[in-house]
């Protein structure tokens, strides 16, 4: 039940309406932490455009209700309010099944037997997560399909059909985390925010820093999405908590 440090054989396939994985390559960094606010307003607005017409389309990309709700944390996480943060030693599994509760998001082990390469995918129509049986447990391969999802609910899954400054920072990611070939290149972005998102949710590889455009354009969306940007604060929370917690703590959960 201890959150891992290594993602590997977690990150997404996009075709059609399924995205899964392979292994991934761990990389360091002494970037700079950038914000560049600016770039990200206007990378956020084009985005938005071409979203909006999609979700307009497909209303049901929007149809599942997003819970911030404290009552749905697990049992050995409470809000501490001296220090505005959680507090407590999660499993893994409490982590899921916040996430399955606050994003009404299902998450089972019933890979199809067709696609043996994956651990993990995303099926985008469905708005479900499948994984391999033992792997439900993943944080890397839950964290990495759950970036696919927020692509789905805040960009319509439409990031790599504007031309902006983070979409082009993403698919290098992708290149730079999996390698050229992994995946056809119309679906880097997407596997290259997927990943992003894994590592910024378990403080890996520093994503932050690699990719300033990504970062500053996620915050920009969570900020007219408040109820999945007070989510995606819990996991990341509970992650590290569990990372941090001791093995005692850790079998205790």
């Amino acid at each position: 039940n201890e959150a891992s440090d290594n993602s590997a054989q977690s990150q997404g396939k996009k075709s059609g309406n399924v995205k899964g994985g392979i292994e991934a390559k761990q990389v360091e960094s002494s970037a700079d932490i950038s914000e560049p606010l600016d770039v990200a307003e206007a990378d956020y607005r084009k985005i938005s455009e071409i979203a909006q017409k999609e979700f307009k389309a497909k209303p049901a990309l929007l149809s599942r209700v997003v819970s911030k709700s404290r009552s749905i944390l697990p049992r050995n996480v409470k809000f501490d309010k001296s220090k505005n943060r959680l507090a407590g030693v999660p499993s893994i599994a409490d982590i899921r099944r916040y996430v399955e509760r606050a994003l009404a998001l299902p998450i089972a082990a019933k890979m199809r037997r067709d696609n043996p390469k994956f651990l993990g995918v995303y099926l985008s129509d469905l708005q479900a997560i499948r994984t391999r049986g033992g792997h439900t447990n993943d944080i890397g391969l839950l964290a990495h399909e759950l970036g696919h999802h927020l692509e789905t609910i805040l960009f319509a899954g439409k990031l790599s059909e504007a031309e902006t400054a983070a979409a082009r920072e993403l698919a290098d990611y992708c290149v730079e985390r999996f390698g050229e070939n992994a995946y056809p290149q119309n679906e880097h972005v997407s596997e290259g925010f997927a990943q992003f998102i894994s590592d910024v949710i378990t403080d890996m590889n520093d994503a932050r820093a690699r990719c300033p455009q990504a970062y500053a354009l996620l915050e920009r969306a969570l900020r007219d999405n408040s109820n999945v940007a007070a989510v995606f604060d819990n996991i990341r929370q509970m992650v590290a908590l569990n990372k941090n917690g001791s093995a005692f703590d850790r079998v205790q959960a």
